[in-house]
């Protein structure tokens, strides 16, 4: 699918562990203009028939780590860098029929795998509550 849009394969992690690491917000829209005055990139847009399509082609993408799916029968599907979450370029607003997804682990992180552990170590001691 990836090929077939130009875009570069993603190599920095793999399919599985980013799909898990994504958390999905539905009614949320990317406030455009201001994310890419932040100095976020738009990388691409294609039409997918469903949500989970445009995440797994996030997760498919190089450096991709958000993603904005406008909900109708053929959505469009766009695709942004915003950066690790320390230094996160992208701002977002309330709206309906938009679902929008951040990559929650920094990908540029030397040890991908324990900071993978680590997150779920916070998610064990979040459900305590």
């Amino acid at each position: 699918m990836v090929d077939d849009l130009n875009v570069s394969k993603r190599a920095d992690i793999d399919l599985k562990t980013c799909i898990d690491n994504f958390a999905v917000h539905k009614d949320k829209i990317i406030r455009t203009q201001d994310s890419r005055a932040m100095g976020a990139k738009y990388l691409n847009e294609v039409d997918l028939d469903t949500r989970e399509e445009c995440l797994r082609l996030c997760c498919e993408t190089e450096n991709c780590d958000v993603f904005v799916y406008e909900e109708k029968s053929v959505g469009s599907c766009y695709l942004f860098q915003c950066g690790p979450p320390e230094d996160f370029k992208c701002k977002f607003t309330h709206h309906v029929n938009y679902s929008s997804g951040v990559l929650t682990v920094n990908r540029h992180l030397p040890d991908l795998e324990s900071q993978i552990k680590l997150t779920k170590h916070e998610e064990d001691l979040t459900k305590l509550r």
